[in-house]
Order: structure tokens, then sequence, then C-alpha cells
């Protein structure tokens, strides 16, 4: 840019260049809960694993993660959550790099404690309130030592036909392997 002035009338200095990011608007289905562990093996964490299934760029500040207890919010400063991605959200992401390496984890200060006896929900909302994804599971879902994986992304989250037992008897998910990609996390 050149030959600009900022509102008080101060001239930018010559070639300045500017950068900004256009998020898209949330729409239902967009986003939805992949994969969660809530019965973890020894020396592993807890997680909930989100999905981006459009292409679309959102900036997830100001979602909410709960259980059935008040929702947590997720991030108060800009997190990016890239198209076709996945996010993994937990308490510890140390024990999961160190059964898993490098990933794309977001550590939540208060995130829920999933219920192993019991069952429990999860439940993901925009900062506007809007409910981005929820679940009731119970234990007869499977997921005993392992994670649970949503069968097919576009069927509904509440059936427990649509939830199967990882293959990866470590725990986690196999397509961590396969399709999780690095995806750059900006915090601006």
């Amino acid at each position: 840019m050149n030959n600009l002035s900022d509102q008080a009338g101060n001239p930018l200095p010559a070639n300045s260049s500017l950068s900004f990011s256009i998020f898209d608007q949330y729409t239902n289905g967009d986003v939805v809960i992949n994969e969660f562990m809530y019965d973890e093996p020894a020396g592993q964490a807890e997680y909930i694993e989100i999905r981006n299934l459009t292409s679309k760029r959102f900036d997830i500040s100001n979602w909410q993660l709960g259980d059935s207890n008040e929702p947590q919010s997720i991030s108060s400063d800009s997190l990016i959550l890239e198209g076709d991605a996945f996010l993994v959200l937990t308490a510890d992401s140390t024990n999961l790099f160190n059964s898993y390496g490098n990933r794309n984890y977001w550590e939540i200060k208060n995130f829920p404690t999933l219920n192993n006896s019991s069952g429990d929900q999860i439940r993901i909302h925009t900062g506007a309130g809007i409910v981005v994804d929820s679940l009731f599971y119970d234990p007869s879902w499977g997921g005993e030592d392992r994670a649970l994986e949503r069968r097919l992304a576009t069927a509904p989250s509440v059936y427990r036909e649509n939830w199967g037992n990882s293959p990866n008897k470590s725990g986690g998910h196999r397509g961590w392997r396969m399709k999780l990609r690095k995806i750059p996390l900006h915090h601006t």
C-alpha cells in the first residue's frame, strides 16, 4: 500500500502491507464430534475430536464444550479451524503427544471430565449458543480403554449404531495416521 493515512491523518510508511482473515459463518452440520475417549488407557488423556466437514474456515473462539454440567469456553483467543480439518480437544496434550506424536491438540483448562460408568453428554455450542453437535453416550456403546469413532459423519451423532470402538488398541483414532493432516492453528 502506498499513499494512505490512518484515521488521525498520519501517513503510513511507503510499501506497507496488511493481512487480515475473513471467516465463514457456521451453518448446521459444518462441524461434528468425530471421536471421543472417555475411558482412557493408563498414560493417556480423555479427548474429544471435532471435524470440519466443509472447506469453510472458522474462528471457534468463544465456542463452548460441555458434558452434562456447565459448558466451558474452548478458547477466548482466536482459534482457527481450517476447512476439512480435525482438532483434538483435551485437558492434557502432553499425554496425547507422548502416545500419538504431534497432532492438532488444543488444551482446555476446564475440560469436562467424561463419566466412565454411567455415560455422559457431550455438546458443543457456538459463541451464539447454537448447538454444533451433541450426543449422550453410554458405556454399552464400547470405548473401554480406547476411543469411540463416529462411523458416518453425515449420520446423526445421537445413534449408538453410528459409533464404534477405534480399531487402534492403544486408544486413539486409526485415522490419525491416515487422515489427520497438520493444520495451522493461529493465535492472534
